[in-house]
C-alpha cells in the first residue's frame, strides 16, 4: 500500500487527498515547521476554508501525515519479515525498503522526526519507536532462534545498537561526510544488517 492508497482508504474526497499529498511533500522537502498552512493550501489547490474543514491545525494534519507513513511503512516492512525466505534476503529487501523510503526525505525533516520540538509528535513518535523496539526485538529473537543471526549477540544488544545508529544519523558531523540522507542511509544500514549474520 502506497501513501495515497492509505489516505483515500479514510477520504476519498479529491481535495482532502490533494492537501494530505501536498502536505506530505512540503514537509519531506522543507520540514513542518518551515510549512505554512498557506503554502500548503496554495501547493494543494485548495482554500484555507477545506483544510479547515478537514484539520483544526498544521499539527494535526502532520501527525496524520506521519501516521500513514509509517502505517504504510509498517506494512512493507511486515511483508518483508512475513516471507518464507532467507534472513539474508530479508535484511537486503529492509535495506532496499528504507532507501525507497528516504528518496525524498530531507535532512529539516529527519531532524525535526527525531527530535521534534512540537510535543504531540515527539509523543507519537517515542510511543512509535517502542512499538517498533518490540516488533524488531521478536523478529531478530525468531531469526537468531533460526540460526539466521550469530548465537553470540544479544537481540536487545542490537536494539540498543539501532537505538544509537539512528540517533547518530542526524548528528551533523556524521551527516557532512555523505552528500545525501540517503548514502547515510546506505551506509549505516549495510553495516548494521550485514555486520550481525552468521559467517
Amino acid at each position: 500500500m502506497n501513501i495515497r492508497t492509505a489516505i483515500e482508504a479514510d477520504n476519498s474526497n479529491p481535495k482532502y487527498v490533494q492537501l494530505v499529498e501536498a502536505a506530505h511533500g512540503l514537509f519531506w522537502r522543507y520540514g513542518i515547521k518551515r510549512v505554512s498552512v498557506e503554502e500548503i493550501c496554495r501547493a494543494a489547490g485548495v482554500s484555507k476554508m477545506t483544510f479547515y474543514n478537514h484539520f483544526k491545525n498544521k499539527v494535526e494534519l502532520a501527525l496524520y501525515v506521519l501516521r500513514k507513513v509509517m502505517q504504510t511503512g509498517l506494512e512493507v516492512y511486515r511483508d518483508i519479515m512475513d516471507r518464507d525466505v532467507p534472513f539474508t534476503e530479508k535484511a537486503a529487501d529492509f535495506i532496499q525498503m528504507k532507501l525507497d523510503a528516504s528518496d525524498d526525505v530531507s535532512r529539516e525533516i529527519i531532524e525535526e522526526i527525531m527530535h521534534s520540538p512540537i510535543p504531540e509528535i515527539a509523543e507519537y513518535m517515542q510511543q512509535l519507536s517502542r512499538q517498533n523496539v518490540q516488533l524488531l526485538l521478536a523478529d531478530l529473537t525468531k531469526a537468531q532462534q533460526n540460526g539466521e543471526i550469530r548465537q553470540g549477540i544479544k537481540p536487545e544488544f542490537l536494539l540498543y545498537f539501532i537505538h544509537h545508529m539512528i540517533e547518530i544519523s542526524t548528528d551533523e558531523q556524521l551527516t557532512g561526510m555523505f552528500s545525501s540522507p540517503q548514502d547515510l542511509t546506505r551506509e549505516l544500514l549495510s553495516l548494521f544488517f550485514y555486520g550481525i549474520l552468521p559467517r
